[in-house]
């Protein structure tokens, strides 16, 4: 449990985050002549595109926090279990999209000026069209309330789990303290314990107080602190873990005894085979095995989807989302770009190596087989009701257990079973000392509270400026305190919608691929919108109803015994169902393309006039001096990627103790980046208006809001 040490250190961090919401407590103005006619009203371009005033390090810093999110590690250690480090091919063939969100569309959204995706389709295909109506709205519901709250409730749940064997509230308020909590927070927002809850409803609050004080500035300001310090922590976590078994080196030594590659294979209570020490090793699955299965993990065609088809058919492949609407509060075009380059090396090279070196070395300290059979004497004792005190104490107070690593174990439909997503906080508590305990929490809480932070402020925006803007406020137009009343009960309604999700999320890494494929298929459409005339509203619309569709059918399927909507014979794995849902709903909506009428002339002029987008548009010229060719786009995009994926592996050949090829690696990685950026640079060195405004006229506007306050 927590120490003086642990909670000095917790509360010196929710304190200083409540003083930068009281830094940040005014709303921005926006940014002279970046609010074009007809847009959103003052306040919400203050409120949730922060001014459109920030530049390129807010903007990657905020974007590698939201993704750094408190599910992040217990996903990983599961995977790394049950899968091996191949298993996160699921994201890391994402490399491919984000460097193409990088290069072909983050200045594109800055360009748009728009709030939100939905907002861009009025732009695209004609706001006034019956379709357009129904696809803004349908896209807003879908976004705002129904994937961030998934998002949000796993990020909750995941937190959750965090924090159940660490922290205790009764010793921390006292008994009397306690039982009054206990009778005032309801049965639905415990799912996990008073404990836990009350947790997550002091972050929530404390992200809060900045989130709806100063809107998206205070967020991006916060996020970026927030992930400094969550790299920083999860280094030393990584460094103390890895130390503890005595370095790399020993570590593989110690899974090859434990998990042996040569001779017969480790076995769990029902005989299926665990990973051997060079499958957890393998950055690439074994390919000639047939591997697929929960317990083998990913089969070469699931490797070779999400390379070759899964990463441009996601649904945010073109930034849609949270990261449209923080490229949109990015002080000029190149800020966006620039942001984009920050976050993909944040995201993929400097991200989760520390916790793939935890989860290893969880492997080592909770063998997966000494808990497999804990797991099975528990279950054996409750059935024959012969259970001694020590183990029905520990089955009603897990956190509290005197067993070494029980919190490993959860009780799913009545039986005990290992719970590899526990290893991480289970560890932390085992293993970490008074104030570096504290530390490891700091990391959790930051990325739980950037990524809520942002999701919140995200989601909201939806609701402001495409449901409640259009639908409900029609009459008149809003003043500024009602708008910022109007943005600020937005952001209360997702967190109590998030807080309700997440009471029914019981394995992270299931939701992850339940969320996957509800977003496969929009890809397709997000991708011609961006180049090819033809796409209309009825495009984006048929796409994002057929792949929500065939995603929520295939997970009741699944949740019901079923094996899913598509044959086993092509589905054996998650990846498979994400791609088939893609495809299906790739050739809907080209189908839908063709049946139905392109846009107006007009539209399509005024789009590639405000917007320059790359591609094919029936003559319409795109001139401009932020045109950057097409063959110039794609060099970029490959020399980004080459570097990225050089980064990355770099890192994961020094987590396996194979230094010369790691620093090499590393090396090809600092100077490909570098050739990238200077490759970048070339667009903005004849467009100086395109690159960055001028001091003056920012300092200007900072000292006209000030005179007005």
């Amino acid at each position: 449990m927590l120490q003086t040490a642990d909670l000095c250190v917790i509360l010196g961090y929710l304190v200083l985050f409540l003083a930068l919401g009281w830094r940040f407590r005014h709303i921005p103005r926006p940014l002279p002549g970046t609010v074009p006619p007809g847009s959103p009203p003052e306040c919400y371009t203050g409120f949730f595109a922060g001014g459109r005033r920030n530049r390129w390090w807010w903007i990657g810093g905020s974007l590698v926090a939201t993704t750094f999110a408190s599910d992040t590690p217990l996903v990983i250690s599961g995977w790394v279990a049950k899968y091996g480090i191949s298993a996160n091919w699921f994201w890391w063939g994402g490399v491919l999209g984000t460097m193409a969100m990088t290069i072909f569309f983050a200045a594109r959204w800055r360009q748009a000026s728009v709030l939100t995706d939905a907002e861009l389709v009025a732009l695209r295909y004609g706001g006034d069209a019956v379709p357009t109506r129904v696809l803004r709205t349908v896209k807003a519901f879908v976004s705002g309330v129904v994937v961030n709250s998934i998002v949000m409730g796993w990020i909750l749940a995941a937190m959750a789990k965090i924090v159940r064997p660490l922290v205790s509230w009764k010793a921390i308020v006292g008994e009397a303290n306690y039982a009054l909590l206990d009778g005032a927070v309801p049965a639905f927002l415990r799912p996990e314990g008073l404990d836990t809850s009350l947790t997550i409803l002091a972050l929530l609050a404390v992200v809060l107080v900045y989130s709806l004080l100063g809107g998206l500035r205070a967020v991006l300001v916060a996020n970026t602190i927030q992930v400094a310090l969550a790299i920083a922590a999860t280094a030393g976590v990584a460094l103390f873990a890895v130390f503890k078994v005595g370095g790399l080196s020993r570590l593989w030594a110690k899974l090859e005894i434990l998990y042996p590659s040569a001779g017969e294979a480790v076995r769990d209570s029902a005989g299926n085979a665990i990973l051997t020490a060079s499958q957890v090793a393998a950055f690439v699955p074994d390919l000639g095995g047939g591997i697929s299965g929960e317990t083998l993990g990913m089969p070469v065609s699931a490797l070779l989807l999400s390379l070759g088809f899964l990463w441009w058919t996601h649904g945010a492949v073109d930034g849609s989302g949270y990261a449209a609407q923080q490229f949109q509060a990015a002080q000029t075009p190149a800020d966006a770009e620039y942001g984009s380059l920050l976050y993909a090396v944040g995201n993929f090279v400097l991200r989760h190596w520390p916790w793939i070196a935890v989860a290893l070395v969880g492997l080592v300290l909770y063998p997966r087989q000494d808990y497999d059979q804990l797991a099975q004497e528990m279950n054996a004792c409750m059935e024959a009701e012969t259970c001694t005190e020590l183990q029905l104490f520990c089955a009603e107070n897990p956190a509290e257990c005197p067993i070494r690593g029980f919190t490993m174990l959860a009780l799913r439909d009545g039986r005990f079973v290992e719970d590899r997503e526990m290893a991480i906080p289970t560890m932390m508590r085992d293993v970490l000392p008074p104030g570096m305990l504290g530390f490891a929490l700091v990391a959790m809480f930051a990325a739980f509270m950037s990524s809520v932070a942002s999701h919140v402020n995200w989601g909201a925006s939806y609701i402001a400026v495409d449901l409640y803007s259009r639908w409900f406020q029609r009459k008149r137009r809003l003043n500024y305190v009602e708008q910022r009343l109007v943005a600020r009960l937005s952001c209360l309604a997702v967190a109590a919608l998030s807080l309700l999700v997440a009471a029914h999320v019981d394995e992270i890494g299931t939701i992850w691929e339940f969320y996957g494929g509800m977003m496969a298929g929009m890809g397709i459409p997000h991708l011609l919108r961006w180049f090819w005339w033809r796409t209309n509203a009825w495009t984006e619309l048929s796409g994002l109803i057929c792949a929500l569709s065939l995603s929520v059918a295939n997970w009741l399927c699944v949740a019901n015994g079923l094996g899913g909507i598509f044959p086993e014979s092509v589905c054996s794995h998650p990846t498979h169902a994400i791609a088939l849902i893609s495809l299906v709903s790739g050739v809907v909506c080209v189908v839908v393309t063709f049946a139905t009428s392109p846009c107006e002339q007009a539209v399509l002029e005024r789009f590639v006039a405000h917007v320059r987008p790359m591609g094919f548009w029936r003559g319409i010229p795109s001139a401009g001096p932020t045109k950057r060719r097409l063959l110039e786009s794609l060099f970029l995009w490959l020399m980004g990627t080459g570097s990225i994926y050089a980064g990355l592996f770099g890192a994961g050949f020094v987590v396996r103790a194979e230094w010369d090829v790691g620093a090499g690696l590393l090396a090809f990685f600092l100077i490909g980046i570098w050739m990238t950026v200077k490759g970048m640079k070339r667009l903005y060195a004849n467009a100086p208006n395109y690159r960055t405004r001028t001091i003056t006229s920012v300092r200007k506007a900072v000292e006209e809001d000030e005179e007005e306050r």
